[in-house]
């Protein structure tokens, strides 16, 4: 399936969608980095994914660069998009070739990670910093929107992996409130999303469909 994104705008337009399918994406990076251990992997995977939704916000030649730094300092993870869907990503050298097996993205971000964000174009360029107190990228990137924008952000990736540790599926969310509207639209749409995800496995799982699927 080729990478997909899908722009709206719901509750009478007082919140933005992006929704997002970018699979092939995320298998095309990752195969490049397919001996890194599972939680680095899982940590690029994610901050690909939000970079992916993100770059649905550029516009013109903007150009957005993301910076992950783990409570490690030299442990990093960069992500970049441009306004025209190209998105690219790794985990650096250090964090790579660290011999310490982390067993969750939790544990690899640590209570001291950080995201630094620019975004712009060439010398008219805007910095954000905030420290990533959930120690979950989701989160803390929702949380960065708060901090920097003072604007109500809600992102959710969801990326499940095959028995080898490969990619199977990709997709996200991203919701933004617009000007004068409820919180609680927020809370809404994520519960909503938690519910589809919840009927989406219970049908990959039936009977029903891997019988199709095997007619297919």
């Amino acid at each position: 399936m080729k990478n997909q994104i899908v722009k709206a705008l719901i509750f009478n337009k007082q919140v933005r969608l992006y929704l997002i399918n970018n699979t092939e994406l995320l298998e095309k990076i990752l195969h490049i980095n397919h001996n890194s251990n599972t939680a680095v992997k899982g940590a690029l995977a994610n901050s690909l994914s939000v970079v992916s939704l993100l770059s649905a916000t550029l516009k013109g030649h903007q150009r957005l660069s993301v910076t992950l730094t783990m409570s490690n300092p030299k442990s990093k993870i960069y992500a970049d998009a441009d306004a025209y869907g190209n998105i690219r990503g790794y985990a650096n050298d250090f964090l790579l070739s660290n011999q310490k097996n982390y067993s969750t993205v939790k544990e690899l971000i640590g209570p001291k990670g950080s995201i630094r964000m620019i975004k712009g174009v060439d010398m008219n360029q805007f910095t954000g910093i905030t420290d990533m107190p959930y120690q979950n990228i989701d989160k803390d990137f929702s949380y960065y929107f708060k901090q920097s924008d003072q604007t109500d952000t809600l992102i959710q990736t969801n990326i499940e992996w095959k028995e080898n540790n490969d990619i199977d599926n990709s997709y996200g969310l991203y919701a933004q409130l617009l000007p004068q509207s409820s919180v609680e639209l927020l809370n809404y749409v994520e519960e909503l999303m938690r519910r589809t995800l919840t009927l989406l496995q219970e049908l990959v799982l039936s009977p029903l469909y891997i019988n199709i699927y095997r007619m297919l």
